[in-house]
């Protein structure tokens, strides 16, 4: 496992190839200084090789980006919220956001 710049844990690295057909997971840290939607928006451009500025311009047309911050923002407590999800399609791709920070982004089969 490695870190990246943005504090994310990349449990598979994204190849460089025209259609990934394994999944792609990472894990937000609530404790950097990331959001949950900037990781998300790094880990959607890794996983389909799309420039991360049409990754955001995108999920943006799917969901707002801070609803899903505010959403699986650690509760009152500070702790991190075990439970929920939320599934959305980008570019032929599943893309699943856990309250725990997992992201898994599964390419639909051809």
């Amino acid at each position: 496992m490695t870190w990246n710049a943005t504090n994310v844990r990349r449990d598979t690295y994204a190849q460089n190839t025209p259609h990934r057909t394994e999944p792609y997971y990472v894990t937000h840290d609530f404790d950097g200084p990331a959001t949950l939607s900037t990781t998300l928006i790094h880990a959607i451009s890794e996983a389909t090789n799309v420039d991360v500025s049409n990754a955001e311009e995108t999920l943006c047309h799917q969901v707002d980006p801070q609803a899903i911050d505010h959403l699986f923002r650690p509760v009152e407590n500070e702790s991190p919220r075990a439970h929920g999800h939320l599934s959305i399609s980008v570019w032929g791709h599943d893309v699943t956001v856990y309250g725990d920070g997992r992201i898994i982004i599964s390419p639909r089969p051809r």
